[in-house]
């Protein structure tokens, strides 16, 4: 194992240090429900950035045991009664950051310690694509959420994530095996899908670029007018069926057709993000069967 990305491994019983009167996370019973999602729009997204020249990795290879929902309560608690103690306002739970935080610990415990994937942060723009400044770290341990929480507080690099800048959302994720608990933390700024919108910044004040689309057997075409100097780039989001995922972003020039293609059957949209004070463009869905 290397140090750094995972923590030391903490001996001792297990002794839950805190207690949580209302879960934040609540994973339920079915493994396949649980991930299912989640693996399909990350190998999805995996996809597209292969068109970039990536090697394309599918993340479906892992023993798909479910996360203690109480133990990374009490995770939350920690991180949070820590970002209090300095004048930061609490973590949000976020479930779908969790789910993947989850993916990692899987995958770690089958490896039984350090992995690589460059995927990695890249992956978290699934479950938002507004996430930014995504930390993560991961440890093995036999001990207490309190143990994992100290065993972060020794790495510079981890006391850094754990303070990061409000708003911010976090998914912990502890699954069990070889007598271990294997804990991913993962921690990100943005507004996300079904959360309070607390980014806050000056409202757009010149018009939004001239969007359009069509359709055309598993294509879709894209057309943007910019009304000014920026707005070049334009997201392709997927919709499955609980929030908006990020599927490819590319750039174009104005006024010139672009072919989105080979796309897999679902609901699709375009959005030109809002730039430098120009409004955002975002088109009717798009059904690709």
């Amino acid at each position: 194992m290397h140090a750094g990305v995972l923590a030391g491994l903490a001996g001792g019983v297990a002794v839950l240090a805190l207690t949580v009167p209302a879960s934040a996370f609540n994973s339920g019973t079915d493994p396949d429900t649980y991930y299912g999602d989640q693996i399909a729009s990350m190998n999805l997204h995996r996809v597209w950035l292969g068109e970039e020249g990536r090697a394309f990795e599918s993340v479906d290879g892992f023993t798909r045991r479910m996360p203690d929902d109480e133990f990374d309560d009490q995770v939350m608690q920690l991180v949070n009664r820590y970002r209090e103690d300095r004048g930061l306002g609490p973590a949000q739970d976020y479930e779908p950051l969790r789910t993947q935080s989850a993916m990692w610990s899987n995958r770690v415990a089958d490896a039984g310690g350090y992995i690589i994937d460059p995927w990695y942060t890249l992956d978290a723009r699934v479950v938002c694509h507004q996430l930014k400044d995504i930390f993560s770290v991961s440890s093995a341990t036999q001990g207490s959420p309190q143990d994992v929480f100290d065993s972060w507080l020794s790495q510079p690099g981890a006391v850094t994530g754990l303070t990061t800048p409000d708003p911010v959302y976090l998914g912990s994720a502890t699954v069990e095996d070889g007598g271990f608990r294997w804990v991913t933390l993962r921690i990100a700024r943005g507004a996300c899908p079904g959360q309070p919108d607390k980014v806050s910044g000056p409202e757009p004040e010149l018009p939004a670029p001239d969007l359009s689309t069509r359709a055309g057997g598993n294509d879709i075409e894209v057309v943007v007018q910019r009304q000014g100097n920026s707005q070049l780039v334009y997201e392709v989001q997927w919709f499955n069926g609980s929030y908006w995922s990020l599927g490819r972003a590319s750039f174009t020039e104005p006024g010139k057709r672009t072919l989105v293609s080979d796309l897999l059957p679902g609901q699709y949209r375009v959005v030109v993000p809002s730039q430098s004070g120009y409004g955002a463009a975002i088109s009717e869905t798009i059904t690709v069967s």
